[in-house]
């Protein structure tokens, strides 16, 4: 079983940057800029059927040209809320992600929308009671709406991307019933994204950041997980129900300070059941923390 100091030493080293690469001012409108994507969730939040808990979480990813993510993450609980108090849940990521497409695509801004032509000047006079001679079908008729064409015309240049997961789990959760199961996971999975880092000019106000849905299956193995009563008794055989699905969203929204764009706000959202017990522990996650986004150049 992975310690809670092996775990927090876990954390941080997710966010090591090789610093001497990093570009302290990426150029703007180019949505392959930032290839190293990380965020900081001091507070998470974790729901399960059995066990709810505060704890603390971080994630990283770095982009080795247009083939290939490696992503880490991770987090652990260090406050119950619901359930048993001790001991708490953890997680460990590893994940690979292979690109079947990563490309740029022109996308339109979407403009405000302005009536194309006013009413009539002295149709219908506030000020007299009588109903105009119209046909209904003319009273309720509004004005055309048109988008300005200068709005119109405008493109902006994002990154989308398709991409397989696999990589590795380890986990600890509360299972029914009192067992504690703590052991490694494989990991299968789809994800689809959006990048994009629009400078002022093409957007208005300069954006920065990235969302990504995704989906995996998961799969634990009997002879290399461990379990034991959190009461100290003895357990009923466990009945290991080996596969587990999540699907989730994270991303970043970054360039709040123009000076440094990469810094901003991240978040993440994930549901899921977990392997286990043949009754299946399912969990909510929500992370809000820091954005920590910049440019290598791998």
């Amino acid at each position: 079983m992975m310690s809670n100091r092996r775990a927090r030493a876990l954390l941080a080293a997710l966010l090591v940057l090789p610093a001497s690469s990093v570009q302290a001012r990426p150029p703007q409108d180019d949505p392959y800029a930032y290839d190293f994507r990380s965020g900081i969730f001091p507070v998470t939040y974790v729901g399960a059927v059995t066990q709810h808990y505060l704890g603390t979480a971080a994630r990283a990813e770095l982009d080795f040209g247009r083939r290939v993510t490696l992503q880490l993450g991770g987090r652990i609980g260090w406050h119950g809320l619901n359930g048993p108090k001790s001991p708490l849940g953890f997680h460990g990521r590893l994940l690979l992600g292979m690109n079947v497409y990563d490309g740029e695509v022109r996308e339109p801004m979407a403009g405000t929308v302005y009536p194309e032509d006013p009413p009539p000047a002295g149709v219908g006079n506030p000020a007299t009671d009588q109903d105009l001679e119209v046909w209904t079908s003319e009273k309720m008729k509004g004005p055309r709406l048109t988008l300005p064409e200068r709005e119109g015309d405008r493109l902006v240049s994002l990154r989308r991307v398709h991409s397989l997961r696999v990589g590795a789990e380890y986990v600890r959760s509360i299972q029914p019933g009192g067992r504690l199961l703590t052991g490694p996971a494989l990991v299968l999975g789809y994800a689809f994204g959006t990048h994009y880092n629009l400078s002022a000019r093409a957007a208005g106000s300069m954006e920065v950041g990235f969302r990504r849905i995704y989906i995996d299956l998961m799969s634990m193995h009997e002879s290399i997980t461990e379990q034991r009563s959190l009461s100290g008794g003895n357990l009923p055989e466990l009945n290991l129900f080996p596969l587990g699905l999540r699907i989730g969203m994270e991303g970043t929204i970054a360039a709040f300070w123009p000076k440094v764009p990469g810094v901003g706000f991240a978040y993440g959202l994930e549901i899921g059941l977990l392997p286990g017990d043949e009754r299946l522990e399912s969990y909510l996650m929500l992370n809000l923390g820091l954005a920590l986004d910049a440019a290598t150049g791998l």
